[in-house]
């Protein structure tokens, strides 16, 4: 492997573990409290259908929101995977 790969993954690999320390301090409450939020709302709201557009958008951003920070960790792992695997 090449300087240049090294830095890069090595790169990633902090990247990662940032992401996962936001993610298990912060974000995963955050973001099952807001989903839980929503499907109170959800339950409440009847056939309003600009409610339940504005529900499935913000539901919409907070899937979001996890599957990026998930696939951060998830790259910063593979990439210290490679690291290991690659000396």
């Amino acid at each position: 492997m090449n300087k240049e790969t090294i830095e890069k993954l090595k790169t990633e690999v902090r990247l990662g573990e940032r992401a996962k320390v936001a993610y298990e301090d912060y974000l995963r409450n955050f973001i099952d409290v807001r989903k839980n939020d929503l499907y109170l709302k959800f339950i409440k709201c009847e056939s309003d259908t600009e409610k339940l557009l504005a529900l499935k958008r913000s539901h919409d951003v907070l899937l979001e929101l996890e599957t990026s920070v998930i696939n951060d960790i998830q790259t910063g792992m593979l990439a210290g995977k490679q690291l290991t695997e690659g000396k």
